[in-house]
C-alpha cells in the first residue's frame, strides 16, 4: 500500500491544465521586478542573470518535472541563485528538504506581507 500524499488524494482533484488554470500575472510581474532574495546575503555570492519567479511553496512535496500549483508561492531569484535551489547548490548546498522548505516558507510569507503592503500603497516601491 502506498504512503498517504501530503496533500491529501490527488484522484479527488479536477484536472485542470497547467496552461487552463487561472494566473495571478500581476503578482508574478511584481515578484520580476524585485531584486533577487539572496542579494547582500552572506554565502550567497553574487547575482547574475535576470530576476525571475522561483516558485517554491511545494519543495520536497512535488514530483519531479511537475509545475508549481500556485503563482503567489514564488520568491524572486536571480538566474544563479533560482538555479542553485532548484539543485540544492552554492547556499542552499547541504540543505535538508525540511530546512530548504522552512527558508521556503518564511521567504514566501515575507513576499506575500509585502506584496499586501505594496497593494496597500504602503511601499509605493515594490523593493
Amino acid at each position: 500500500m502506498l504512503p498517504a500524499h501530503p496533500l491529501g488524494v490527488l484522484g479527488d482533484l479536477p484536472a485542470v491544465k497547467y496552461s487552463e488554470r487561472e494566473r495571478d500575472w500581476d503578482y508574478l510581474r511584481w515578484v520580476k521586478c524585485r531584486p533577487c532574495r539572496l542579494r547582500g546575503v552572506d554565502g550567497a555570492g553574487d547575482c547574475r542573470g535576470v530576476v525571475q519567479a522561483a516558485h517554491a511553496g511545494d519543495v520536497g512535496i512535488r514530483a519531479l518535472s511537475r509545475r508549481s500549483g500556485d503563482d503567489t508561492d514564488c520568491v524572486p531569484l536571480c538566474e544563479d541563485h533560482h538555479f542553485e535551489r532548484d539543485n540544492r547548490r552554492g547556499y542552499f548546498e547541504g540543505m535538508a528538504v525540511l530546512e530548504l522548505r522552512d527558508w521556503s516558507e518564511a521567504a514566501i510569507a515575507d513576499e506575500r506581507d509585502r506584496y499586501a503592503r505594496y497593494l496597500a500603497g504602503r511601499d509605493a516601491i515594490p523593493f
